[in-house]
């Protein structure tokens, strides 16, 4: 098995709702999912303004990005696979490439 290359985001989640809509497309060879339009099953999904502008930060016009992101990557609802995946929270992020770190957008003042 082949252990797929990507980065991880650590940020703050922040407050707001969940209201930002994403489409996630799901690669059914591998099991992955992307954000990505060159697969084929689509899902959409919410994210909080926060991850939003991270990821309008990381994003590349040149290449695509792979991220590990725990709010997408753990299913929310369910408390055993999210008890189960932050307990491996240490291997997920000593495994990727890198870890991106995201403390919010800069303010500006004059």
């Amino acid at each position: 098995m082949v252990t797929p290359k990507y980065d991880a985001l650590s940020y703050w989640w922040g407050e707001d709702e969940a209201r930002n809509e994403i489409i996630i497309y799901s690669n059914e060879t591998d099991g992955t999912s992307r954000m990505s339009i060159s697969n084929s099953k689509r899902r959409n999904f919410f994210i909080r303004p926060n991850l939003e502008a991270a990821l309008q930060q990381i994003r590349s016009d040149k290449s695509s990005v792979d991220l590990w992101i725990d709010a997408i990557c753990i299913n929310q609802e369910d408390k055993k696979e999210k008890t189960a995946q932050v307990l491996r929270m240490h291997e997920i992020y000593s495994n990727a490439n890198n870890v991106c770190i995201w403390l919010g957008a800069g303010v500006l003042e004059t």
